[in-house]
């Protein structure tokens, strides 16, 4: 594993905001110029990182995608690359490769991949993901160094973890899979993941809720009848379990 040079830290964290946020707050100078920086970087590995985050922040998403794989498939274990990729898929609503890339996160056994797995998975009802993910976290005793924001996201997964658990292998494969058409539409109408929530009302009957930042009920019925027409069409029905979108926006 290759120390990250200077250069590359202080362009990670030129660029990490704007990354976070979904888009670009720089001008077109500063990217510009960090572009220009980022094509001295010597470790390729390092320079392909950056590369594929300017790449996203201009909005050709498939050209970043490409330079993070090259970038993490030239040195696996560089966590720096792996979380940055992640976070850049996140941030663009590209959900479905972001679940592959924790895939293969968690094969690799990099520490902060299996976190940050772990509670992705939380988010999405995943029980493959969580159950892949939490036996590695356990025998690595990563969970010792979480502390903050780290251990409180963690902590807010082992709760829906427990919660999936308990509620049997069918009821959370059924809202697994409820989950990942959630997550298709949420890619394909740029619905950021601010909120999700695992529903039950103690009387068996479980729900997969996606928040979504509108106070428009109009489009909220929109995103349950193509939910609700999707369910159908993979021939995805549950007894116990239903999917749903609710608004997280505050009334003004």
């Amino acid at each position: 594993m290759h120390v990250p040079e200077p250069k590359t830290n202080s362009l990670i964290e030129k660029l990490k905001p704007s990354i976070t946020e979904g888009r670009n707050l720089l001008s077109e100078l500063e990217l510009r110029r960090a572009a220009k920086e980022a094509g001295s970087i010597r470790e390729l590995n390092q320079k392909w990182c950056v590369e594929g985050m300017i790449s996203f922040l201009k909005g050709d998403v498939e050209e970043g995608i490409r330079l993070f794989e090259m970038s993490i498939s030239s040195s696996p274990g560089e966590s720096v690359s792996w979380s940055n990729y992640v976070s850049a898929l996140h941030s663009w609503c590209q959900f479905s490769k972001a679940r592959e890339v924790f895939r293969r996160g968690i094969s690799n056994r990099i520490p902060v991949m299996l976190e940050f797995a772990f509670v992705w998975g939380s988010s999405w009802a995943d029980r493959e993901i969580m159950d892949s993910a939490y036996p590695v976290i356990e025998k690595m005793d990563i969970q010792r160094n979480f502390h903050g924001v780290h251990k409180t996201l963690f902590e807010a997964a082992m709760s829906v973890y427990s919660q999936l658990k308990n509620a049997g292998n069918t009821i959370s494969d059924e809202l697994s899979e409820m989950s990942s058409v959630v997550m298709h539409i949420a890619e394909e109408e740029h619905l950021p993941l601010v909120s999700t929530r695992v529903t039950h009302d103690g009387s068996g009957e479980y729900g997969f809720a996606y928040g979504v930042d509108t106070t428009d009920p109009h489009y909220l019925v929109k995103l349950d009848n193509m939910l609700f027409d999707r369910l159908i069409a993979q021939g995805i029905k549950s007894k116990n379990c239903i999917a749903f979108f609710e608004s997280i926006a505050e009334e003004e």
